[in-house]
């Protein structure tokens, strides 16, 4: 067995594992992001849906994704709530 065949089935053991462990992961990161994107959208009905699922969100505590969602979670809920402004230093 040559050495990058070793590799690769490593490579595809890790991604296998990884599936399996990670497919039942609602991410937070993705209901954020989707929250945000949906205040663009023309149907508001389908929008809102998108925005409550946001709101009632619990803060990323996992210990996988945790700071990616977290950011994504807080820019997306300075979005939703109209507080997300550029701050620029006096001139």
């Amino acid at each position: 067995m040559k050495s990058t065949d070793l590799t690769s089935t490593a490579a595809l053991g890790i991604a296998f594992v990884l599936m399996f462990a990670l497919r039942d992961r609602h991410s937070p990161g993705l209901v954020s992001t989707n929250g945000a994107a949906s205040l663009a959208a023309t149907d508001a009905a389908r929008a809102w849906r998108f925005v409550e699922a946001l709101w009632r969100l619990d803060v990323p505590s996992s210990h996988v994704y945790r700071y990616y969602d977290g950011l994504l979670y807080t820019i997306g809920l300075l979005h939703a709530s109209g507080r997300f402004r550029i701050i620029l230093p006096p001139r």
